[in-house]
């Protein structure tokens, strides 16, 4: 090509195989760069975007030093030189406004059908209304918190606990608090949480609510705990679709878990949830 034709052309998007499972992403591989037309790739794909309305739901940017692993229906991103990623773009349908979101190199795969929604929570429209509840007074019931017997009016004088067995009987909280989440990997941290628990390896519950259930966070929160080998059940409850029965999730919380382990992110849309 001359000069005149390097610098007077246009991207333009091609049907794929289809044989990638999960959403129909549009796949754009030297995001990170400007063709030899002046146009830079991303700022091509959130055009592409807005002018499909609707029929592609997003977009996956490729840096040129990154790749996208899919295996079966999951994925991650592997950098090759420690910055390059990729990215997730979506467009508003009725705004026609897109977002640009990178998805951080992971060590472990996730849902391939979750890579869209990675970036939606800051957009998400039920977080719109968290400011209405800024102000609430989140508490749990003191009479939560104390022995079943504290309450029972029908317990006769005679079968009444004594003092000392009531001293027993109060629940005995035990929390670690870490300033993120990937401080429960750090050893002097992890090791507390397995000291605390009376076990060599306790079972966990994971709630992921803080982070919107996502499986990335699920990775990065239970990693250390998973190379023990400890047996671990996640408890979703961020969307109403997928909370277990009030059963359920006393057996695992009450009955079965030794640990309960909660992510970190936005904590009031988890009291909201909660």
């Amino acid at each position: 090509l001359d000069d005149d034709e390097l610098e007077d052309w246009d991207y333009v998007k091609i049907s794929g195989l289809g044989i990638v499972p999960g959403p129909e992403l549009m796949a754009v591989p030297h995001f990170d760069r400007t063709g030899t037309n002046g146009m830079e790739r991303s700022e091509h794909a959130e055009q592409v975007l807005v002018e499909t309305e609707g029929e592609v739901p997003g977009a996956l940017g490729i840096d040129n030093n990154a790749a996208f692993v899919i295996e079966g229906d999951m994925a991650m991103v592997v950098s090759g030189d420690g910055e390059a990623t990729c990215h997730v773009v979506i467009a508003d349908e009725e705004t026609g406004e897109t977002s640009t979101a990178p998805l951080v190199p992971q060590e472990e795969p996730v849902p391939l059908e979750e890579l869209v929604d990675l970036v939606k929570p800051a957009t998400a429209e039920h977080l719109e209304t968290l400011e209405e509840h800024v102000a609430t007074d989140f508490a749990i019931a003191e009479d939560l918190l104390e022995p079943a017997f504290s309450n029972n009016n029908d317990t006769d004088a005679k079968d009444a606990p004594t003092s000392a067995e009531q001293e027993e009987q109060v629940p005995n909280v035990k929390i670690v608090a870490a300033g993120r989440m990937k401080a429960l990997q750090m050893p002097a941290v992890f090791e507390k949480v397995i000291e605390l628990s009376g076990k060599d390896q306790p079972k966990i519950v994971y709630i992921g609510t803080a982070s919107f259930d996502r499986t990335d966070k699920f990775n990065l929160c239970t990693k250390a705990f998973r190379e023990l080998e400890c047996e671990i059940e996640r408890l979703d409850v961020s969307e109403p679709d997928g909370v277990p029965s009030m059963e359920e999730m006393r057996r695992l919380v009450v009955d079965w878990a030794d640990v309960l382990l909660c992510s970190g992110g936005n904590t009031l849309h988890a009291l909201l949830r909660w």
